[in-house]
């Protein structure tokens, strides 16, 4: 996963530490590069797209069960609407 901006180096720190004792001691303002381990990387991802950490907003928001999914719109889970049709085409 691809951070940028501190504030979201701050937001990841705080959600990890919040899941695991095992990450009390990250700091990933401080140490950036730790964002690129896979246990790292892979928590970042998954638990921000589920939670809203990187907009707010949460791929529940957009696949919802019963619905017919919001690929486009989904895209807003981790940035704006850049490029979001192609996205969504993939």
């Amino acid at each position: 996963v691809q951070l940028t901006w501190k504030d979201n180096y701050a937001r990841a720190t705080a959600m990890l530490r919040n899941l695991s004792p095992d990450f009390a001691g990250i700091d990933l303002v401080a140490n950036p590069e730790r964002a690129l381990e896979p246990k790292i990387s892979a928590l970042i991802l998954f638990e921000g797209t589920i939670t809203g950490l990187f907009t707010g907003r949460k791929l529940g928001d957009y696949l919802r069960p019963g619905q017919p999914p919001d690929y486009k719109g989904a895209r807003w889970v981790v940035n704006g609407q850049d490029d979001a049709a192609l996205i969504a085409s993939y």
